[in-house]
């Protein structure tokens, strides 16, 4: 991926992590973890279509597990709303095509699987106008085909063909346009600024995570938060970054109301990083390598001294 897309990339990445790792903060927004979900499917996705990309002439290898927990998990999803919009109508022999449990499908072989997806796929592509009431999108439909694409290139499949770097470089970017303009701002972001005054920490981070770094005009950084040890944000609390050379002070970072360490631009090489706050007990890492082109995270947990 170029450099544009691989900060976008990775910054969707940040954010699936971040989120997935605080589910606690939106188990309230009912919605929030089925957008979670698409979004890491996309991950997959454009990790296996990247991989196509940099493949050699010796072939791809492709992550079978990956993909097939995907598939399967876009599948359930369109199963669930062709039901509710064929259930109405007594449309029964639709539902019959679709009507499959989680746990059927993972008992199921590796070889029988993907033609289920496909017997689902095409129901939700039949009946893709009708779906939009039930949160169905031609996206949707779109990223479902690709999974199963995936999955059978992953599988050796003779029937599938192969995708071409070309094609997979395409699908790469309106992945990454989906998810960025759909799923983060109309969706994730819109739900997240719920908790505005309810959790100011969560929505901070949140948006923190959503930077975007851009590799080709700024140096390496530092940025990181403070918590004592129930969690609670910790204003003053410092970081100072030494040299290894000499020991003097080359940068120094403050945490603020919400415990989040002000960005700090530093030149990449190893240094030692010393943290402290007032009646807490300080803490060092030596040596701390900062990579060039790249964010160093670090979130400390502070105790009573």
């Amino acid at each position: 991926m170029k450099t544009v897309l691989n900060n976008l990339f990775s910054m969707i990445r940040t954010v699936a992590d971040f989120c997935t790792a605080n589910t606690a903060s939106t188990s309230g927004i009912t919605a929030f973890a089925g957008v979670l979900t698409t979004v890491k499917n996309k991950i997959i996705l454009i990790d296996s279509l990247d991989a196509i990309v940099k493949s050699t002439t010796k072939g791809v290898t492709l992550d079978t597990n990956q993909l097939r927990a995907a598939m399967t998990s876009m599948a359930l999803r369109a199963s669930n709303a062709i039901i509710a919009f064929a259930s109405p109508v007594h449309n029964n022999t639709l539902i019959a095509q679709v009507n499959y449990t989680p746990s059927e499908l993972k008992l199921m072989s590796k070889d029988e699987v993907d033609d289920v997806c496909d017997t689902i796929h095409t129901a939700m592509h039949t009946n893709i106008l009708s779906l939009a009431a039930f949160g169905i999108t031609p996206t949707d439909d779109t990223d479902l085909g690709t999974a199963i694409s995936l999955y059978r290139l992953s599988m050796s499949d003779p029937r599938q063909a192969i995708i071409t770097k070309k094609d997979a470089g395409v699908q790469i970017k309106t992945l990454i346009k989906e998810t960025t303009s759909e799923l983060f701002k109309q969706q994730m972001d819109r739900m997240v600024n719920t908790l505005i005054g309810l959790n100011d920490n969560f929505v901070s981070q949140y948006y923190s995570a959503r930077e975007i770094l851009n590799l080709g005009h700024i140096f390496t950084k530092f940025r990181g938060t403070a918590k004592d040890a129930n969690g609670n944000a910790l204003q003053g609390a410092t970081a100072i970054i030494f040299s290894l050379i000499d020991g003097s002070v080359l940068y120094r970072s403050v945490s603020n109301n919400l415990g989040f360490f002000d960005n700090v631009v530093v030149k990449p090489g190893d240094y030692k990083v010393q943290y402290d706050c007032a009646g807490k007990v300080s803490q060092v890492v030596n040596p701390l390598h900062f990579s060039p082109g790249s964010e160093t995270i670090h979130h400390i947990v502070f105790v009573a001294v």
